[in-house]
């Protein structure tokens, strides 16, 4: 019995002492979650950013004795001015706590502007001047344009005025053009276009770095491709789909899954291309989706392309340069996350004043003989009148380039 006592004793000893340790260490961490957090957080120097760079968290404040919590985060911004971004950071004894920090985010940068030097208009006929032009600008999402200068349409003659588009921010560009006011449009002499044949292009362009190819679309019509492949076409850029003129509605391309049947069985590498008129991200999500959902799995050769080309109705989307980019990454990104290599597809023009995306590759557009464009690219479609065997009317040619 002396035993037992004993071993009572003992186990309410040994109860009362956890729950003497489960107290303190309540007490404990009560107290260190009232403590004052020793985290010194101070604003960088100079935060003051252009409109369209990358902010990260991490380079507008410094800290002392903690961290911040997702400070490899962007800051995602819309406008231009003083923004106030709240930061959140956790000292080394886990204590929380949010810091505001002022950010100025200014635009310096002109617009863009492209407008003919000469522009024609019948007489007794109103003009738009702006209409004629495409002009777009890195932050601003409504840039004004105007017209100085005297035209009258009611007398046939040559007009000086000067186009001016500026921006929210006072920034300008501008240009003289000549409005031509005719009595009418003279009958031009038909031109006899001298096609690009294939034959003539591969000893041009074919290397051992070089691959020669074609894009093509339902425009094509039939297409033998047994003939093209037998012709030295080495790839194609297969339009699997395109938008519906800004209408929320994805349409499949009429001969994409006979183009694609039909390339891949003559042996040719195959890449894709989608026309886009996506000006929001939430479009850029829906037509990146199709087209993983269209593909189900199926692997593709090469890129799978971004196409925007919708470039004189700029203007009235509401959009600007950089918003633009981004629905294009946008786009892009969806496609690598499943898999998938993406490319963007532009002119020389706007590929040096629009885009900006460089964690994909570039498929250039420039029809000359020898390309002047200074930055990287991996496929130059270099004609837009190719002459293939196997292809009714003319088809664009491509190099792709095996170590871009």
């Amino acid at each position: 019995m002396q035993n037992i006592s004993k071993l009572y004793y003992n186990y309410d000893k040994v109860i009362a002492g956890m729950k003497k340790l489960i107290l303190g260490f309540i007490v404990v961490m009560f107290c260190c979650s009232c403590g004052k957090n020793i985290a010194v957080v101070s604003p960088r120097d100079n935060l003051v950013f252009e409109y369209g760079d990358k902010i990260v968290l991490d380079n507008l404040v410094s800290i002392e004795d903690g961290y911040l919590i997702n400070g490899d985060k962007e800051y995602d911004y819309k406008d231009t001015g003083e923004q106030t971004v709240t930061i959140d950071y956790q000292d080394t004894k886990k204590h929380k706590g949010k810091y505001d920090v002022i950010i100025n985010i200014v635009d310096s940068v002109k617009p863009v502007l492209s407008i003919s030097n000469n522009l024609y208009v019948l007489k007794d006929n109103e003009i738009d001047v702006c209409k004629r032009a495409f002009y777009a600008d890195n932050a601003d999402r409504n840039v004004a344009c105007q017209v100085t200068g005297e035209i009258d349409t009611t007398l046939e003659g040559k007009y000086k005025v000067n186009v001016k588009v500026t921006d929210a921010s006072g920034n300008y560009v501008d240009k003289d053009v000549v409005v031509n006011v005719i009595e009418k449009f003279e009958e031009t002499p038909e031109v006899e276009i001298v096609p690009d044949k294939i034959e003539d292009m591969i000893l041009k362009y074919k290397t051992k770095d070089t691959l020669i190819g074609i894009d093509v679309s339902n425009h094509q019509g039939d297409i033998d491709w047994e003939t093209v492949k037998n012709s030295g076409v080495e790839f194609v850029f297969i339009r699997i789909g395109y938008g519906h003129n800004r209408e929320a509605k994805i349409m499949e391309d009429e001969k994409f899954r006979q183009n694609l049947e039909g390339a891949r069985n003559a042996g040719l590498k195959v890449g894709l291309y989608f026309y886009s008129y996506a000006t929001e991200i939430w479009e850029a999500e829906e037509q990146a989706n199709w087209i993983v959902k269209t593909l189900n799995g199926e692997k593709i050769d090469l890129p799978i392309v971004f196409d925007y080309e919708t470039w004189k109705s700029f203007p009235t989307y509401n959009i600007n340069i950089v918003d633009l980019n981004k629905v294009a990454k946008r786009f892009l990104d969806i496609l690598h996350d499943n898999g998938y290599e993406g490319m963007n597809y532009s002119s020389k023009y706007y590929l040096n004043t629009i885009w900006n995306i460089s964690e994909y590759p570039t498929w250039l557009a420039h029809y000359v003989s020898k390309t002047n464009y200074d930055k990287d690219f991996k496929v130059w479609q270099f004609s837009n009148t190719g002459e293939v065997p196997g292809i009714n009317g003319f088809v664009d040619l491509d190099v792709l380039y095996l170590d871009n």
